[in-house]
């Protein structure tokens, strides 16, 4: 796009002829089409280099940004979730068949080594009697001691339980004796007392100074007479 070139109008020397003005004219010309391609511009390509530079063509601006140096490695970020569980394996072969297990007799009284075992029970089976001690039925079918208490040493006390419901309210008791008599002072300026109402006061209607202490005398007496203000 060309450039405009001014003219340097000086005062009373400078010709007004249609060269000049036609110059003039181009200048405006110029500067409407530079306004509508500024109107209609639209970002043409953003890319990165070692010099930032811009540029207008076909009506796009295209810019180059000084490419940024690279910053430190950072610190790694927190691990990630566990993955979810894989899907379960095919079931594995059947064991081999258990031997059969040994039968429990529980008695209702206390045993010792050396008795004899309970009416059915073989050699291998366990007896377990009323105190919690283990024995093991031996080929004669006697009792061995086999040192195994199930019965553990008592727990502690457990915490307390919630507080109960409130009960019904007890019978009214005796009527105490009566308290030490009060008598309330008369009031002082430095003491609190008991004071009685001031006797009323009706409104002022003085039109004067006279009339208006006259009645303000009135009820500096009655405040005196009630208490409210000291005498003197």
């Amino acid at each position: 796009m060309a450039e405009y070139e001014k003219i340097g109008f000086v005062d009373h020397v400078t010709p007004l002829n249609a060269e000049n003005m036609g110059h003039l004219e181009d200048g405006i010309a110029l500067a409407v089409e530079t306004a509508n391609e500024a109107s209609n511009l639209t970002i043409g390509t953003v890319t990165s280099g070692e010099t930032p530079s811009a540029n207008i063509a076909d009506g796009k601006l295209n810019l180059v940004f000084e490419e940024p140096e690279k910053g430190e490695k950072g610190d790694p970020g927190p691990a990630g979730a566990n993955g979810k569980d894989g899907a379960q394996g095919p079931a594995g072969a059947d064991g081999a068949p258990g031997k059969n297990g040994a039968t429990w007799y529980v008695v209702a009284s206390a045993q010792s080594a050396g008795g004899a075992a309970p009416g059915g029970a073989a050699e291998g089976d366990f007896v377990l009697d009323s105190n919690g001690a283990v024995y093991k039925v031996n080929a004669s079918t006697m009792l061995d001691d086999t040192g195994v208490n199930i019965k553990g040493a008592q727990g502690p006390s457990g915490k307390d339980g919630a507080q109960g419901a409130t009960g019904a309210q007890g019978p009214k008791g005796p009527k105490g004796d009566p308290g030490d008599t009060y008598t309330l002072p008369d009031a002082t300026t430095s003491v609190r007392g008991g004071v009685l109402q001031a006797e009323a006061q009706v409104d002022s209607v003085a039109t004067d100074a006279t009339g208006l202490v006259t009645d303000f005398n009135a009820l500096l007496a009655k405040l005196r007479t009630a208490g409210i203000l000291a005498s003197s």
